[in-house]
């Protein structure tokens, strides 16, 4: 084999380990854990245990590349000061229940079953100070609905 023939052969197979490092491959951040209970107006309590992502790089991280949740597991993202926040589902391979958490710990708003890897904005509509991210499905099956009240330690109330 020539010297050149031999240099493009690395070069090939040096840009397909990039590529292939690029696709989803990166570590996992190493995420702090805490719960959270969701108090409906009518009915039981529901306890579940979460990842937090409170950095710009855990957001941006988030639950990409995850293949499945336990049914009482999730994230939270929380956030210093109340914002409106915008999600999407870039690299999630799962569908997820969204919900924005208002300045008072009471839900704002829910989005059922997001659909995995799509881009299209996912806005708060309205200002928040938390996001928890749960399996799609869950919501509905557990009834929770816009005015529900959620406590964690980790989501400051104001």
């Amino acid at each position: 084999m020539s010297k050149k023939r031999i240099f493009y052969f690395a070069l090939l197979a040096l840009f397909a380990v990039l590529v292939f490092k690029s696709c989803g491959t990166q570590e996992r951040p190493l995420f702090q854990t805490s719960a959270f209970t969701i108090i409906p107006a009518n009915g039981e309590p529901t306890v579940f245990k979460a990842e937090v992502a409170g950095s710009e790089s855990e957001q941006a991280y988030g639950l990409m590349f995850a293949e499945s949740l336990p049914e009482d597991f999730g994230m939270i993202f929380t956030f210093p000061t109340p914002r409106q926040a915008t999600f999407w589902m870039k690299n999630t391979l799962i569908p997820l229940d969204l919900l924005f958490i208002a300045p008072n710990g009471i839900i704002s708003h829910i989005v059922h079953m997001a659909e995995p890897g799509n881009l299209t904005p996912i806005p708060s509509k309205g200002l928040v100070i938390a996001v928890i991210e749960i399996n799609g499905g869950i919501a509905r099956k557990l009834k929770l609905k816009v005015g529900d009240k959620v406590i964690s330690p980790v989501i400051k109330v104001e």
